[in-house]
């Protein structure tokens, strides 16, 4: 009973702090400030996040990241380089690495075919 209690403890400050990602995610929190913010420790925080999720914190924010670029990208109305400072990233390349591992794909790839060059 105290179990699944404390199981579902956990399972709400993960929510919240999915929340506070969704929110916040070109912020650049760190997993500490995160687990910190919900009173777990980064060990615990890290476990039962990817209970949660099936993914650590930081795959996560990245992939969040990344999809929210790709939307950026492909509505044309930002370019790739606005696109990834609007999420948080500060160096173009270390976006496109990232983003090719992600979508594996260069992000000019989703760009609509009008501005495709």
């Amino acid at each position: 009973s105290l179990r699944k209690l404390a199981s579902n403890r956990n399972t709400a400050e993960i929510l919240e702090a999915l929340q506070w990602i969704k929110k916040n995610f070109a912020a650049g929190t760190s997993v500490e400030e995160l687990a910190g913010s919900v009173g777990m420790s980064v060990s615990s925080f890290h476990l039962h996040f990817k209970k949660v999720t099936g993914v650590s914190p930081l795959n996560y924010i990245r992939s969040f990241r990344l999809d929210r670029a790709r939307s950026m990208i492909a509505t044309g109305q930002t370019t790739i380089g606005e696109a990834a400072n609007a999420v948080g990233y500060k160096s173009n390349s270390q976006f496109s690495r990232y983003y090719m591992t992600h979508f594996v794909s260069p992000p000019q790839e989703h760009l609509p075919r009008e501005l495709a060059v």
